[in-house]
Parts: C-alpha cells; sequence; structure tokens
C-alpha cells in the first residue's frame, strides 16, 4: 500500500499542503524573476549600446514576462483557462506600478548627477 504525504480523504490537511506548494513556487518563481532581470540588464548593459533606462525597461518585461508564464503553469494552474494576451497585459501593468518607483529614481538619479557635473 502507497504511504500518502497528505491524506486524500482529508479535505482540510490537502487545502493546506495545497498552499504550502503555492507559497513555495510562488517565492521559488520570485526568485527566478530577479535573476532574470538582473541577467538581463547585465547582457543588455555590456554587450549593446542602449543606455540604462532602456536596459531597465527590457529587463523589466523579461523578467514579468518569466514570472507571469512561471506562475500560470506552477504556482496558479488554474489561472490556464484564461486568456493569454490579456492575463499578460494585466499582469505587466500591475507589476509595472511597482517596478514605477524603481525607474522613476533611475531616472531623476541619472538626471541629478548628469546636473551636478
Amino acid at each position: 500500500m502507497a504511504e500518502y504525504l497528505v491524506d486524500p480523504d482529508d479535505p482540510e490537511e490537502y487545502r493546506r499542503a495545497m498552499l504550502e506548494r503555492q507559497f513555495v513556487f510562488y517565492c521559488a518563481v520570485g526568485a527566478m524573476g530577479f535573476l532574470v532581470d538582473a541577467a538581463v540588464l547585465w547582457l543588455i548593459l555590456h554587450f549593446t549600446e542602449l543606455g540604462p533606462l532602456v536596459a531597465r525597461l527590457l529587463s523589466y518585461l523579461g523578467a514579468a514576462t518569466t514570472t507571469w508564464m512561471l506562475h500560470r503553469h506552477l504556482t496558479f494552474p488554474a489561472a490556464r483557462r484564461h486568456r493569454k494576451v490579456r492575463q499578460w497585459l494585466a499582469f505587466v501593468v500591475v507589476n509595472g506600478a511597482g517596478a514605477a518607483p524603481q525607474l522613476w529614481h533611475l531616472c531623476t538619479s541619472r538626471s541629478l548627477c548628469r546636473f551636478l557635473r
């Protein structure tokens, strides 16, 4: 007889186990998004003539797309039944609200540094 880590006949235990799994995936996907963001930013800054603002925008889009895709397939698999483009746009816009202060800081600090020279 197979031994289960979670009793499939206990809905509360199963629900808790699924929430724990979801939390682990959520954290792992966030870490992966950070790595993608940092890697894309570094690659663009070191191998192209694009400036830091464009590089930051592109790295954000790469990281947001990666985390959206991984969340869609791993963390929240029920979300796969929703329309992809609409869901991606909503994800990027909502996450962009969190990225906007960082981008604003990058713009103003670079402008201030040029002004003070």
